[in-house]
């Protein structure tokens, strides 16, 4: 459940189709601010991306498999 004091709304919601080469991923930058100010839409494209060398958390941890296994690196 999500306190009432903390609900998000969404009240308005747009589709874009965007065409593009087979050989480039496309991804809009997902922020959602629910509070000003709002980021501004754009989308981002890649080109032969590859995934990061390394990734570590404040400890010093390697987080790089978590981070694969997860979309964020697909």
């Amino acid at each position: 459940m999500e306190p009432l004091e903390e609900a998000v709304y969404l009240d308005q919601v747009r589709v874009l189709a965007v065409d593009h080469p087979a050989d480039v991923e496309v991804y809009p930058n997902e922020y959602f601010a629910s509070n000003p100010p709002y980021p501004e839409f754009k989308v981002v494209v890649s080109r032969h991306a590859r995934p990061p060398e390394a990734a570590k958390d404040e400890h010093g941890h390697n987080v790089l498999p978590a981070l694969i296994g997860t979309s964020l690196l697909r």
